[in-house]
């Protein structure tokens, strides 16, 4: 089949409005295009077209403003055209009754100054930016290739261009599937092709359709935003921050603008905000600008641009120019949570219950922390501000809570703080006076709660507590041992004040180097306190059993003593011990010295090669004191360490065999010809290896098998190698000992020199025979 177009054949079809996409929108800007821009066509050869018997109706023409086009009704192609600019663009055809010659230097315009000439209705406006947004500009964006990417954008420009585009769904419209049966995959699997291409054009018809969709629950309008797009933020007591949860359809195409000060967390359809302080969410309008799609994973920046108007005939493309015209929504957040006030007054009370005057310095000794209560746990108050006047800012553990001070007249003001029901919780005081570790007070919205505290004088006896560590034994004194002190029951002075809870923790110490630790405070006579070990020295086991002792009421220094023994832990340690050959040793005996090389204990090897020790936690040193007899022992000294307790070490060691040597001599009659004699040392070791070895002796006569395993072997003279005219010696046997070497003497004896003779030597079985003829 020839190659058509369109419009019958190439060299007289007209291709009139194209548009022209810049890659990745990294093309001119809006203010700054070129007034002219050149198209090259260029051919999907894997695509081909046939409009004859299509169904479609007669197209939009965007130059005469009626559906006169008859390009759709009766034309075809074997290839599928497309086109590319000189500024790296692709281009899309949108009007075909005109000749497009490539190369050709045309006008470029706006889509706003093309309208001034053509006929483009709103809603084609509207849908050929939408299809600059996510037509195939150099990059794929759907799953499928370059060539079918292309090809779906050149049948949606035609849709569109053409009227047969239905923006109202993403359901392809009759004349949609009609112009889209009308391409055809000229490979194979030309079925599978086709589907594919159908998919790729829904996708991007879903894209077009739904690119002006904003997820419900937002505003299109950022100036007036409605209580549908307005959401409450209230304080979180658990996390300490205020906390708004908004759930919007649709949420990961969108990006979140928002204050520094502002935390944004995104799961899915759900969005939480969070921030430190009230002001920073209160009346705060979060922006959402859409930067996905649902299919591709990026939204690209552009508007159109026409090119019209070639130097013989007329001829149009739109292109793409970079434009930052996002599509966006808007929420706001409001305030929702009731808040009240709380204030404390302080007072002094001298032991007989009278309110003290010239208090001044008394107050500046007293902080208190504000506590919430939230079911079972305590979450304490962080606020700003100083000297009595504070303002609520989160809710904090513990050792976050803001001390707050007393001003000039002993009060304090806290302002803002969620309504509930919170306790003061009185930190330090002047001394002499019982801490009120809670005093209860009601926080109701839109009131101030007053509370009033007072701190009684009191006489309290002051007392001692020891604590001394050791051994196991009693006798040896630990240092490193940590210990808590709770008190074991309410410390209760005069008037009745309780300055310690049962179950406080009183103090944290650690013995010294003589296994001692002393503690003073909060330490009063006649009251019992509980001690309880937490960290154990190094190389103990830790003695949590707690012990409870009572402060003595009539020794001399009204101190009481607590001691508390340690067992020391142990780890396993383990030697395998090998032979040369991996061979498993059992017997092998060794022996455990201490850093100072003084022996700890010593072990056997199983049947499995392995020795385990029990050690405590320390360094080690280990050698080998026995082995088996047909082995080297190795009494190196080699150092390791047990430092966790229960966590094995592991050793592994070889042994070698004993081993001898075997020196042949070689004489012969006047001793000459005693070099390169070979010999043959064969036999069992005591290991029950089989021993074969041969060596050649040199120019005195000698050859030294070294390195023999202990054992018995027989010393053979090659008789291939024995000089003419000699006889063989005889085979010897030899026991070869650990570290001797045994010498051993061959002889050759001269064949007798019969007159004429004739020698024949014949070797058989290292026996030489000679045969001498007359």
């Amino acid at each position: 089949m020839k190659r058509k177009t369109l419009f019958k054949r190439l060299s007289s079809a007209a291709m009139a409005l194209l548009l022209s996409l810049s890659a990745l929108t990294q093309g001119i800007t809006a203010s700054a295009f070129s007034s002219t821009n050149k198209a090259t066509q260029q051919w999907l050869n894997e695509w081909s077209y046939d409009f004859r018997g299509s169904g479609l109706p007669n197209g939009y023409d965007i130059e005469t403003g009626k559906s006169n086009d008859t390009h759709f009704t009766g034309y075809w192609a074997s290839s599928v055209p497309y086109f590319s600019t000189s500024d790296g663009s692709y281009a899309y055809c949108i009007n075909f009754d005109k000749l497009h010659t490539s190369g050709t230097t045309s006008k470029q315009e706006t889509l706003d100054e093309y309208l001034k000439s053509g006929h483009v209705p709103d809603s084609m406006q509207r849908q050929i930016k939408e299809f600059c947004i996510y037509s195939y500009k150099g990059k794929t964006q759907y799953g499928y290739s370059k060539d079918t990417e292309i090809c779906a954008s050149s049948i949606m420009a035609q849709a569109v261009s053409a009227r047969y585009y239905d923006g109202s769904s993403a359901s392809l419209s009759s004349n949609e599937t009609k112009l889209l049966n009308a391409y055809s995959y000229n490979g194979s699997n030309a079925s599978a092709h086709h589907q594919e291409l159908v998919e790729c054009y829904k996708k991007m018809k879903s894209e077009m359709v739904s690119h002006y969709d904003v997820p419900n629950g937002t505003s299109k309008n950022k100036n007036i935003i409605g209580k549908s797009a307005t959401y409450p933020a209230k304080y979180d007591v658990k996390t300490g921050k205020w906390t708004a949860t908004v759930k919007l359809d649709s949420l990961s195409q969108f990006s979140v603008s928002k204050p520094n000060s502002v935390t944004v967390t995104r799961s899915g359809s759900n969005m939480t905000i969070t921030a430190d302080n009230e002001k920073d969410l209160k009346n705060v309008v979060f922006t959402l600008t859409k930067t996905k799609g649902k299919y591709v994973e990026h939204i690209d920046e552009c508007s159109p641009l026409i090119l019209s108007g070639g130097s013989d005939v007329q001829e149009m493309v739109v292109s793409c120019y970079e434009d930052k015209d996002p599509v966006k929504a808007y929420i706001k957040l409001k305030i929702d949570m009731p808040t009240g006030n709380a204030d404390l007054e302080k007072n002094f009370i001298d032991f007989f219950g009278n309110e003290e005057t010239n208090v001044a310095d008394k107050l500046k000794a007293v902080k208190f922390n504000l506590v919430m209560k939230n079911g079972d746990s305590d979450l304490f108050i962080k606020a700003t501000g100083s000297d009595g006047k504070y303002t609520f800012s989160s809710t904090v553990s513990q050792a976050n809570a803001t001390d707050m001070t007393l001003d000039a007249d002993g009060n304090i003001h806290v302002s803002g703080l969620p309504q509930g029901s919170y306790y003061w919780k009185e930190t330090t005081t002047a001394n002499g006076y019982a801490l009120k570790t809670k005093t209860d007070v009601t926080v109701e919205a839109d009131k101030t709660s007053k509370t009033v505290v007072d701190n009684q004088r009191t006489s309290v006896d002051k007392g001692e507590l020891v604590i001394y560590k050791t051994d196991e034994s009693g006798k040896k004194y630990l240092s490193g041992a940590k210990f808590e002190i709770t008190a074991a029951e309410d410390i209760v002075v005069s008037g009745g004040i309780t300055i310690r809870k049962k179950g406080d923790i009183i103090d944290t110490v650690t013995t010294d180097e003589n296994g001692k630790a002393v503690i003073t405070k909060d330490i009063y006579q006649g009251y019992s306190y509980t001690v309880t070990e937490i960290e154990a020295p190094k190389g103990y086991s830790l003695n949590s059993e707690p012990q409870t002792v009572k402060i003595a009421t009539d020794t001399a220094d009204f101190g009481s003593e607590v001691s508390v023994k340690n067992s020391p832990w142990t780890a396993p340690f383990i030697i395998t011990k090998k032979n040369l050959g991996g061979e498993l040793l059992p017997n092998c005996e060794f022996e455990i010295l201490d850093e100072n090389k003084r022996q700890i204990t010593t072990g056997i090897t199983d049947e499995n090669g392995i020795a385990t020790f029990s050690l405590g936690y320390g360094k080690y040193f280990y050698h080998e004191i026995a082995a088996p007899e047909k082995y080297i022992i190795d009494d190196t000294l080699y150092p390791f360490e047990i430092t966790e307790e229960g966590v094995s070490v592991y050793a592994e060691m070889t042994n070698y065999l004993k081993e001898g040597s075997i020196k042949v001599t070689k004489t012969t009659t006047g001793n000459l010809n005693v070099k390169d004699i070979g010999f043959i040392v064969k036999g069992i070791s005591d290991t029950n290896s089989d021993i074969e070895r041969e060596l050649f002796t040199d120019e005195n006569g000698e050859a030294l098998f070294e390195n023999l395993p202990i054992g018995k072997y027989t010393v053979t003279e090659d008789g291939s190698t024995v000089p003419y005219g000699y006889l063989v010696a005889d085979s010897k046997q030899v026991t070869v000992a650990y570290a001797q070497t045994v010498d051993t003497d061959m002889v050759n004896e001269k064949v007798l020199d019969t007159k004429q003779a004739d020698v024949y030597r014949h070797s058989l079985d290292s026996v030489v025979q000679f045969v001498v003829s007359q």
